[in-house]
């Protein structure tokens, strides 16, 4: 993946899930790692309440086996769970700014991947409980999974496909009608 490629299908936002809900909120929804909105996991069983969740939607937006590229900010690749992937820098994206205030720190980098959620479980723990940031992009849908420490945004390609999403995910979705 290229810049080209990702400014054809989301603008120049960058590749982090609150700001592609920011500028693209007709696609993305939201879903909830764990009932009630509860933020982080603590015991085995709302583990496996997060991973069943993030893995059931990820899974029925983004079919396993499909070619998808992995983003992370720069630095974030040096976590084992991103061990045995060549990540490069991706040429005209916009630098990762963590802090609006302050320089960015670097560039996204991204690694060719074919998703399966089992091989990603690692880095959702990770992104779970906020020790990273990663995306995954679905290039042939251009469908987005961005998982956070609560959750996971989603950018589908469409808002009739982001409102199917959101109705077969209903039970996971927060009560606000912010959709946060």
């Amino acid at each position: 993946m290229d810049g080209q490629w990702w400014q054809e299908h989301f603008g120049d936002v960058e590749p982090i899930g609150y700001q592609l809900r920011k500028s693209l909120p007709e696609r993305w929804f939201r879903i909830h790692s764990l009932p009630d909105s509860k933020r982080y996991p603590e015991t085995d069983e709302e583990w496996q309440i997060l991973l069943a969740r993030h893995r059931e939607v990820s899974e029925k937006l983004i079919p396993p086996g499909s070619k998808c590229c992995l983003l992370v900010p720069w630095g974030c690749n040096k976590y084992p769970c991103f061990s045995g992937l060549e990540f490069q820098p991706v040429p005209n994206l916009p630098l990762f700014q963590p802090d609006p205030e302050e320089e960015p720190e670097g560039p996204y980098l991204t690694a060719s991947i074919t998703w399966s959620f089992q091989a990603f479980e690692a880095v959702v723990r990770k992104v779970a409980m906020w020790q990273s940031l990663a995306t995954v992009v679905a290039m042939e849908t251009a469908t987005i999974y961005a998982p956070y420490d609560g959750g996971a945004d989603f950018i589908l390609p469409d808002t009739p496909l982001r409102d199917a999403a959101r109705e077969k995910f209903r039970e996971y979705l927060s009560k606000l009608g912010s959709g946060l």
